[in-house]
């Protein structure tokens, strides 16, 4: 950074105390514009009040020197010889020349009044002023940061510039420290105009990517669109016999099965939650292997309350048990005449998966209630030795108080943390009795309602589901079973079905027609028996 100088017509007076000499006086008066500056392009300048003070704090080495020389040291304030303070009118300067044979001179040529002017030298740091332009066209430069390099006495001032100079002093002159200003805000404005160019570069690239991302995106869509067209035309033409196709042989498995494509997989899961009341209501997990273990609490530990210093006899066990998942093969098979089979009007693989699908619904939830583990099914609820039977009345003679009554101490024996979303399950003539409950001014106490959507019945805030498979007014049976299935029943079904066409025997050849049959793997098991309430027909 180059050094600005500045010449000042000031009283400077010297004096001698003893064999001491010192000269003191004003190096620059703050707060005023000085005279114009600049040959060609001109301007004033001034240096705002405090700006001196900032710049002596600073702490750096300030030489009182003889026309900038740095050969000719008068005074410094490193060794307390040049004080400089700033007050109301601006920087004040006293110091002690060292009596040297050129420092005497200078002393004796201050004392004449032939050396009264003052130069200071300093350099402003970016940001440091303010260029602003009068009517007139003259410029203002208004300066309140800077550093403070030197002070000196000068001859002349018009061969200041030149002699420094020659010394090689990095000087810059008025038109130079003009020019300087006007390249700095034409720079400016380079660099505002970069800025804002880069910025809109900047933009327009994220745009392109964020349009490459979204053209990626819509082609994935488009390969997964492809792949699940060509993949349900797969199934199709393998309904309809063409093994020998492309979309069939990338499916098939053996000479007359095929790996269910993973959208009609999925889509048979999905009817099968959606049709299975009991089996779509549970805590389904999805396995990675062949089984599938589930920790469940058996046993929480306790707590007690003691005095001070006795020991706390706590039990503070805790165990756990596992449930464990295991892939139980469902099938079920439809048998499907070749008209239906290429009858261009009927979607033939909607209509299998489908019908099939509705068929392993009915049987899973039968098996959630009644399913028995030594038989290759899943563990039913209304097996569990250990679910709390609440209530045990005779339907066919109990009143509908008592009805009524049994029904709600069944739901205040479940915890309350289980009570959101828990059902009763029960079968149609059970249904038909508890439809008929009134109160004592006659209402009925069955609400209808609707539910995801579709018309449900409730009676005290829950829904009531019917199910054939419940076994109804039999002595010493289930009759009402209130459930949260989502706490109460885990449930698994392994990804990947499988589908295999069976045309080959005698009986399906004869007839024209084709069995089809469809396994998907799957479990159930109850998880936490809390959450299972029975009333039992009494005996």
């Amino acid at each position: 950074m180059k050094i600005e100088l500045r010449n000042i017509d000031v009283q400077l007076t010297g004096s001698q105390e003893t064999d001491e000499l010192f000269v003191s006086g004003y190096v620059n008066k703050t707060g005023e514009f000085s005279q114009p500056l600049g040959r060609e392009k001109r301007f004033v300048e001034k240096i705002e009040p405090g700006t001196f003070n900032r710049a002596i704090e600073k702490g750096n080495d300030i030489h009182f020197l003889a026309e900038h020389d740095n050969a000719k040291l008068l005074a410094s304030t490193k060794n307390g010889s040049l004080t400089l303070r700033e007050d109301e009118q601006g920087l004040y300067m006293k110091a002690k020349i060292s009596p040297t044979s050129y420092g005497k001179d200078y002393h004796q040529l201050i004392s004449d009044g032939l050396l009264t002017n003052m130069s200071f030298g300093m350099q402003v740091p970016a940001g440091g002023d303010k260029w602003s332009k009068r009517s007139d066209g003259m410029y203002e430069r208004t300066i309140e940061e800077i550093y403070l390099a030197e002070v000196s006495v000068v001859r002349n001032p018009a061969y200041v510039q030149s002699s420094i100079q020659a010394r090689s002093l990095d000087v810059t002159s008025a038109d130079e420290l003009f020019l300087m200003s006007k390249n700095n805000e034409k720079e400016g404005i380079i660099t505002m105009t970069n800025e804002k160019t880069l910025k809109e570069l900047r933009a327009q690239l994220e745009a392109l990517e964020a349009q490459e991302n979204t053209n990626e995106v819509v082609a994935i869509e488009n390969r997964a669109i492809e792949n699940e067209v060509n993949e349900t035309r797969g199934v199709e033409l393998f309904l309809k016999g063409d093994m020998h196709s492309e979309e069939v042989r990338a499916l098939t498995t053996g000479s007359q099965s095929i790996t269910v494509p993973t959208v009609l997989s999925n889509t048979i899961v999905e009817k099968l939650v959606e049709q299975a009341a009991l089996f779509g209501r549970s805590k389904s997990f999805q396995p990675t292997s062949g089984t599938l273990e589930v920790l469940r609490e058996d046993k929480i530990g306790g707590a007690t309350f003691i005095g001070e210093q006795e020991n706390a006899a706590v039990d503070n066990e805790l165990t756990f048990d596992k449930v464990v998942l295991e892939q139980r093969r469902a099938a079920t098979a439809i048998e499907l005449t070749q008209q239906l089979i290429n009858d261009s009007g009927i979607n033939i693989v909607d209509y299998a998966v489908g019908v099939m699908t509705k068929r392993l619904a009915r049987e899973m939830d039968k098996s959630v209630l009644k399913g028995d583990k030594a038989n290759k099914q899943f563990e039913g609820i209304l097996t569990s030795t250990v679910a709390e039977t609440v209530s045990t009345i005779d339907f066919a003679t109990v009143a509908d108080a008592d009805l009524l009554d049994a029904l709600l101490d069944v739901t205040l024996a479940v915890h309350p943390d289980h009570l959101d979303g828990a059902v009763f399950v029960v079968n149609r003539p059970t249904f038909n009795r508890i439809a008929k409950i009134k109160d004592a001014d006659g209402r009925y106490q069955l609400v209808k309602d609707v539910v995801n959507g579709k018309p449900a019945y409730k009676i005290l805030g829950h829904e009531i589901l019917i199910q054939d498979h419940m076994t109804g007014a039999v002595a010493g049976e289930v009759a009402v079973a209130f459930v949260n299935f989502g706490v109460a029943y885990a449930t698994m079904v392994k990804k990947g079905a499988s589908m295999k066409r069976i045309n080959a025997d005698t009986k399906n050849a004869l007839a024209g027609t084709e069995l089809l049959l469809l396994d998907v793997y799957a479990d159930g098991k109850i998880l936490n028996e809390t959450a299972i309430k029975f009333i039992k027909q009494s005996v």
